[in-house]
């Protein structure tokens, strides 16, 4: 099958949603491990996303030159033509970013798809993740509301991650950790507000990950 476009892969998430599944999701870092995922999902008979993490962007693209993007871009390329040998639908999908990276490597990749639309071509990934743990709420969904207005004129999806709550986090200082997660209702609900308003052409789906929002910790 080709990789899913956004309105199958938007199924895909409902799909496992709606049943209470978790879809594989497997970080690859080179063509011979997003093979493995390629084969493995299809003894499986499962549909999953191959994600690339900007570590593993990098080490795709040689450890001399070391470019997430360019590295990421590679593996993607290359799952698009071989996924369609197979008999399931396999998503592309990049993992976490952090605010000091997203110049470097998601926003060239959106870059990438806004070129291979204007030719008529599929996007290059499906969804990305903003990773902004390590940021205070306010400066996080800051960020968010500004990518998930561009994602929307491109169809695809955005992951977010808010607050610390423990495994790598913790090794941020306590007062980071207490910024990122509190926060007052009446700022979660202006933000709720600005998310929405930027997706408000899109499908629902481009707002699931932001959906925890509208029901704020106090």
């Amino acid at each position: 099958m080709p990789v899913p476009d956004f309105k199958t892969y938007c199924a895909i998430l409902n799909r496992a949603r709606g049943g209470r599944f978790a879809l594989p999701a497997v970080n690859v870092t080179s063509l011979t491990t997003a093979n493995a995922v390629l084969r493995g999902l299809a003894e499986s008979k499962a549909d999953g996303i191959i994600q690339v993490s900007t570590g593993g962007g990098a080490f795709a693209s040689g450890t001399k030159i070391k470019d997430s993007a360019l590295g990421a871009i590679s593996i993607a390329e290359h799952v698009h033509r071989a996924a369609e040998r197979y008999p399931i639908y396999v998503a592309l999908h990049t993992d976490h970013c952090l605010k000091d990276k997203l110049d470097k490597f998601v926003l060239p990749l959106v870059e990438e798809t806004e070129k291979r639309r204007a030719a008529g071509r599929p996007n290059l990934f499906g969804s990305h993740m903003f990773d902004g743990s390590n940021l205070s709420l306010h400066e996080n969904l800051d960020i968010s509301a500004k990518l998930l207005e561009r994602f929307a004129k491109n169809d695809l999806v955005l992951e977010i991650e808010t607050g610390a709550v423990g495994g790598e986090e913790m090794t941020l200082s306590a007062t980071t950790r207490r910024n990122s997660i509190q926060l007052p209702r009446t700022h979660w609900k202006s933000r709720v507000a600005l998310i929405q308003s930027a997706a408000a052409t899109c499908s629902q789906r481009h707002l699931e990950t932001c959906t925890a929002f509208t029901n704020p910790v106090t």
